[in-house]
Formats: C-alpha cells, sequence, structure tokens
C-alpha cells in the first residue's frame, strides 16, 4: 500500500548508532527508498490540555496557529495535491496544521539531528509520554522519517522522550527490538515493517498490551486495521499508479508504445498493487510492456536494468519505477542515449532535480514525473497517538491520503541548493535541521 521501496540488503555488522553522512552518500548512489509501516501505543499523560482545531478535531496541540495559506501549502508540498482540508483525512489535516504551526528553535532544530544519530533523547516536555521508533535498518531516508517525527513530537509538551532502535536489515533482531519495545510499553510505538506477515503476531501482541499501534504506509499482510493494530495510514496505490499511466499515455501521441515496469525484489508488496493498474491503463490504449527489470534497489540492479533496457531492442518510451530515477537516466546519458519519459513515485531528491535541469536545452533532455516521498507520515503517528491519549480523539481504522505524480518542472518551488542532495523535497523540516541532520 504504499511508494517506498523496502531497498534492504543484508549489512555486516548492526548499527545502532549509524554514520548519518555515509549512509547519506550511499543511498543517494542508490536512489532506493524504504517504507514504513509503523504503529504507536498508549498510556496515561499528567497533561490534559486540549483545544479544538481548524481539523474538526479535538487536539493536545497548545502551541501557535497556521494561516489557511500556509495550512494550502503544506497540503501541496505534502501531498503534490491541491485538495481542500476538508476533502482530506482529519488526521492528515491536523499532522500538517501542526507541523507548519510549530516553530522549531535553533536549540530544537539541533535537538532533532541528535536525537536521530544518538537514538533518542529527552525532548523537554512536561509530560509523561514516550515515543519510540523501531526501523528495519540504517537508510537515509528512514533518517529523514525519524527526523520528521521528532520534530513532529517536540510539539507536543505531553511527549517528554523519543526512543529509536534499527534492527540492521536482521528479521531476527527486528523481531527482538520489537519485543522490547513491546515490554518497555511506550506511549506511541512507530514500527517500520519490511518483514510482512513475520511481525504481525507482534502486532497483535502490542495491541492486547495497550499499545496503540499504527501500520504506516503499507498494511500488515494478514493482520485487520482497528483490530491487530488500531490504524493503517497509507495512500490508494492503484489511484497513483493508474495516474501515472494515464500521464505516459497522454504524453506519447506519436512512436513507440512500449513502456518497461521496474520493481525491487521479484513479488513485491509495490509491483503486486501497481504493475496491474498500470498495465490495464496501457493495454486500453493500445501499450505493451517491453522489460520487466528487478533492482533489488540498489546502485548495481538500477544500472543492469537500464542496460538491458538499452539492448533489449525495444524503443521503451516510458519507465514506472517506484524508487528514484537518478541511476537509471545517467545510464542512458552516458550512452549517449535520451532517457525514456520516468515515472517516479518515490526517491526523488534534490540531486533528481539538479541532474533534471543539467539537461534541459540539450540533445538528451528527459521529461521525469514525480511524486512527494510522503517522509512525514512519522509525523500522523505522532499525532494520532497523542491526540487519542491526552484528548480522546477518535483514530480511524483507515487513513488514505491522495497521492499524485507530477511533471518535475511543477514541483521547482521544492527545490533548495542550500540542503544535502539527498534530501527528499517533500520534507518539512526548515533547511537549517536537514542540515544538522545531514551535514
Amino acid at each position: 500500500m504504499n511508494r517506498v521501496p523496502h531497498g534492504h540488503a543484508p549489512r555486516p555488522a548492526r548499527l545502532r548508532r549509524r554514520p548519518i553522512r555515509a549512509i547519506a552518500v550511499a543511498v543517494i548512489a542508490a536512489g532506493g527508498l524504504l517504507l514504513a509501516a509503523c504503529g504507536s501505543g498508549s498510556s496515561t499523560s499528567s497533561a490534559s490540555s486540549s483545544s479544538s482545531s481548524t481539523s474538526g478535531l479535538k487536539s493536545a496541540y497548545t502551541g501557535p496557529s497556521i494561516s489557511t495559506s500556509a495550512l494550502a501549502s503544506m497540503i501541496f508540498k505534502a501531498t503534490y495535491d491541491h485538495a481542500s482540508p476538508s476533502s482530506l483525512p482529519a488526521n492528515l489535516v491536523e499532522t500538517l496544521r501542526v507541523a507548519g504551526a510549530e516553530q522549531l528553535t535553533s536549540a530544537q532544530q539541533a535537538l532533532v539531528a541528535s536525537c536521530v544519530k544518538n537514538m533518542g533523547c529527552n525532548t523537554g516536555g512536561t509530560g509523561n509520554l514516550t515515543v519510540a521508533i523501531l526501523d528495519p535498518g540504517p537508510n537515509v531516508y528512514l533518517t529523514l522519517f525519524e527526523a520528521e517525527g521528532v520534530a513532529q513530537a517536540l510539539a507536543y509538551k505531553q511527549v517528554k522522550s523519543v526512543k529509536i532502535l534499527d534492527a540492521n536489515y536482521d528479521l531476527g533482531t527486528f523481531l527482538t527490538d520489537f519485543r522490547s519495545f513491546i515490554a518497555q510499553k511506550p506511549s506511541i510505538l512507530i514500527v517500520n515493517n519490511s518483514y510482512g506477515a513475520s511481525a504481525l503476531p507482534l502486532f497483535r501482541q502490542a495491541t492486547a498490551a495497550g499499545i496503540l499501534t499504527f501500520a504506516v504506509a503499507q498494511g500488515v499482510p494478514g493482520g485487520t486495521p482497528g483490530k491487530d493494530f488500531t490504524s493503517v495510514v497509507y495512500n490508494d496505490e492503484c489511484a497513483l499508479w493508474t495516474g501515472a499511466a494515464e500521464a505516459a499515455v497522454s504524453a506519447t501521441t506519436s512512436g513507440s508504445k512500449v513502456a518497461a515496469l521496474l520493481t525491487g525484489p521479484p513479488g513485491g508488496t509495490y509491483s503486486s498493487e501497481s504493475w496491474p493498474c498500470i498495465k490495464k491503463v496501457l493495454a486500453a490504449n493500445g501499450w505493451t510492456v517491453g522489460y520487466t527489470g528487478y533492482t533489488s534497489y540498489t546502485p548495481q540492479g538500477e544500472i543492469t536494468a537500464a542496460n538491458a533496457m538499452l539492448s533489449s531492442g525495444k524503443n521503451i518510451s516510458a519507465v514506472f519505477y517506484e524508487s528514484g530515477p537518478d541511476n537509471i537516466i545517467k545510464t542512458y546519458l552516458s550512452a549517449g542515449k535520451t532517457p525514456p519519459n520516468f515515472y517516479s513515485a518515490g526517491g526523488v531528491t534534490q540531486s533528481t532535480y539538479a541532474l533534471w535541469k543539467q539537461e534541459q536545452g540539450t540533445a538528451h533532455q528527459f521529461n521525469v514525473d514525480v511524486a512527494s516521498l510522503q517522509p512525514w507520515e512519522y509525523r500522523v503517528a505522532v499525532t494520532a497517538g497523542v491526540d487519542k491519549i491526552v484528548a480522546g480523539t477518535p483514530i480511524q481504522a483507515q487513513d488514505i491520503f491522495p497521492r499524485v505524480t507530477l511533471p518535475i518542472q511543477q514541483t521547482l518551488s521544492f527545490a533548495d541548493t542550500s540542503v544535502p542532495a539527498s534530501t527528499a523535497m517533500t520534507s518539512l523540516l526548515p533547511a537549517t535541521a536537514l542540515n544538522s541532520l545531514f551535514g
């Protein structure tokens, strides 16, 4: 049920305190992303203040307000969709309202970075809530997801601390860490589950222990939202890719009608959801799929796929891939070829903007449509959890967000040369915080 690929490769040693700069360099090359599925848990807060918000929810947030125009800008940056607040899940609107209104001080921006780098921190809050984050392994994108979650926690005085663990892409470690957090009974437990149904018993165990549990970005196979975990937070994957395929058809009025479908591992969640929707649109418009490739979300896998497309003899005019386009585009350019139209639902970073810009006006200028990475999803879990615990706000079993692809030139307002090239354009963190995090 989502956009960002798992892209996890085995690593020889477990990294509890990860070198973010090195990870950033590696993942910039990879263009691979990691999906999030997360959960949260409840406890009793010593703070009891709450207020009503523009989202229509009772809110635990008591900080500054946000203007209507500022909220509209936040919605577009988060989703690439000019949706009205009334058309969106109320919890998403509330999350973006808080993120947009929150003014992180210099000290808080530094705290966001140090909290992630040190795998946890005290927030300075006066309440007794704890946010725990369990990720499958170190990755520059997950580092960003974690930082967004920490920043959201800082908006609530009821949150006292944040704890972070990563499993270094080892299933056994992941399950052990999951059990450890359940035993600690944090108030909000955010679990990025890359291990499918293997984690379902622990989601159930966390729920039975009274922990609010959010599966963010994708569901838990075999699990039922509202029963086995509190809520699932995701976008409509089929709608996203149907729109991308329709855009490809509209952009190709003559010539080749041959597409390439790329994904990470065979049989993955993303291709099983997106490919049937893409193929349906293509077939209805006289297109064929000329190449199907599996990259494992690694640089070499992406380069291999690009070379295979180049040598296939097929005149591929559109590529659909849920991860970043950079390695594939660079392989085409190195071969002296113009890249096909590219439709990327994740992994597009500041470096993608630079690559696209440098080729405009040349013989090999290319088109790329992009979707929001939505690194703010951990924020959604924080807000939903705190509002439930403090204000008694109901949580929907399913929060489905809009997500669309747009031509990259329509998102140039998010290009920022002052932040690291590995940074996703749709981060809600200020540039100074991103530089502290990745610098």
